[in-house]
């Protein structure tokens, strides 16, 4: 992530926000596609994640890669809701 240092406080908080809303979207994909939910909960319980995964892309592609985008996003956005809030703590430190 780049330096967050010249970004505003209030421009921070946007970000949270930000990723906030992509949590909220991720939580309905799962609600409004039971498939989808249903294939993490398998590859999550599962002993063999990588080979259940392309057994997964290959019988049903679409729910694979809803799968492996969904999962991008959220650790994607947990990255940066860290970064974020480490920033913000930071400054209150500093102050």
């Amino acid at each position: 992530m780049t330096d967050l240092t010249a970004n505003s406080d209030e421009e921070l908080r946007g970000i949270i926000d930000h990723t906030d809303a992509v949590f909220d979207e991720l939580a309905t994909e799962l609600e409004q596609h039971p498939a989808v939910s249903e294939a993490l909960r398998v590859l999550i319980q599962s002993e063999t994640t990588t080979e259940d995964f392309v057994v997964l892309m290959t019988a049903q592609p679409g729910v694979g890669q809803r799968v492996l985008l969904a999962g991008l996003s959220a650790l994607v956005n947990v990255h940066t809701r860290t970064t974020v809030r480490k920033e913000l703590d930071r400054r209150v430190q500093s102050d």
